[in-house]
């Protein structure tokens, strides 16, 4: 069999319940960590290169197994642990996409994980949210539960066609003018969204007098955004793919757990 560079590289979409449809749940696979990724992967010895970017620059080192991960979901659907309301130690909330849930890593290979190591705090994962809108409906109701000291923020798409759909329709829908339709109006409001959702989290920073941190990792939807360096009381860190991300997990697309723990290092000086 020939051997494929790249061949993750495909139009591939995820949508995920959120939270998670799996509480008190250990699954060996999970979202694009799929078995059947995983088999095709093995069928190529592993030998592929990242995915798109961040990790196109990525050869995968790595020969995993098929429980070499677990994604331990805990009682609210959510991957990571408990939430100790009672923790008097540095509280840290993390709320993001696919890299802040960990794909293709284990829970204690994460860089929310590494960095709750390094300060010796508490943490919270609140991940995979689909969409920035997630993030809003969720995000006060979680700091006024949570009383965090810090919030990492690794901001998802924006919106996608398919956002608007119930779960049967994502499934069965076929009509590629609806795909063309939203596709276009995403594109016109892209920037008045992403500057409005920079600005709710700068409210949200002043009204909690809270640290919230903006983690922009070269994700395809975020890429071209310019930050306002006026920006008054949101923290704003750029993630060099290149220095930052060393390995690939197991779905030969996301970072794996040694990119993980250098990002985790780098988050830690903004503390």
């Amino acid at each position: 069999m020939s051997k494929l560079k790249n061949f993750q590289k495909t139009q591939v979409r995820h949508w995920f319940d959120f939270p998670s449809e799996h509480t008190n749940t250990t699954l060996n696979f999970y979202g694009p960590d799929s078995e059947e990724l995983f088999n095709e992967n093995d069928a190529l010895d592993w030998d592929v290169t990242g995915g798109e970017r961040p990790t196109s620059h990525i050869k995968q080192t790595n020969k995993y197994t098929k429980d070499s991960i677990e994604y331990k979901f805990n009682s609210r659907g959510m991957r990571g642990p408990e939430y100790e309301y009672t923790c008097t130690h540095t509280k840290i909330l993390h709320i993001g996409a696919s890299l802040t849930f960990g794909f293709g890593v284990n829970e204690n290979e994460t860089y929310p994980h590494y960095l709750s190591r390094l300060t010796h705090g508490c943490y919270w994962n609140v991940s995979p949210v689909n969409t920035v809108f997630q993030i809003v409906d969720t995000l006060e109701d979680l700091i006024e539960q949570i009383k965090p000291a810090v919030i990492f923020v690794s901001p998802p798409r924006y919106v996608q066609d398919f956002d608007y759909l119930n779960r049967t329709f994502r499934d069965i829908i076929k009509d590629g003018e609806l795909s063309r339709m939203f596709f276009e109006t995403k594109m016109v409001s892209k920037n008045s969204i992403q500057k409005w959702f920079v600005r709710y989290l700068n409210l949200i920073a002043k009204v909690y007098n809270i640290k919230v941190i903006l983690i922009h990792h070269e994700y395809k939807y975020w890429k071209d955004y310019k930050f306002d360096e006026k920006n008054e009381f949101v923290t704003y860190t750029f993630i060099d793919s290149q220095k930052t991300y060393l390995d690939l997990c197991r779905d030969c697309r996301h970072p794996g757990p040694k990119s993980h723990k250098k990002l985790a290092e780098h988050l830690f000086k903004l503390l």
